[in-house]
């Protein structure tokens, strides 16, 4: 699953519609993500969901400003201890799949000729 659409940016009606993004951990609990831990986490391990599964991570205590009470919260927050997984493609980019070996260009021996066509 494609975890931007949990990400902070702007949050639609539809984000609080479909729910939230929840991590099943191994022990099985449940961890709803807010904005900011689905943030960190999608820059630690990219946006597809299916990648995370079977990643470490560590829950830890954190704070945040209510500005409708003006006082500071404790929250649960997370970090990335897995390194993400490596790429299935070589480390090319999703949206662009590596060149077939019969289209990349082999260097051609007459590469350093001085010679200068007209």
């Amino acid at each position: 699953m494609d975890a931007r659409k949990y990400a902070s940016k702007y949050i639609k009606p539809d984000n609080v519609r479909d729910g939230r993004l929840t991590l099943e951990l191994e022990t099985g609990s449940q961890f709803p993500l807010n904005e900011g831990n689905t943030d960190i986490l999608i820059k630690a391990w990219g946006h597809d969901t299916d990648s995370w599964i079977g990643l470490e991570l560590e829950l830890f205590l954190g704070t945040y400003k209510d500005w409708r009470e003006d006082t500071e919260k404790e929250t649960v927050r997370v970090r990335s201890i897995s390194p993400p997984k490596a790429a299935q493609n070589g480390g090319a980019p999703d949206s662009k799949p590596p060149l077939p070996p019969s289209r990349i260009a082999s260097p051609r021996k007459d590469d350093l000729s001085d010679e200068i066509p007209f």
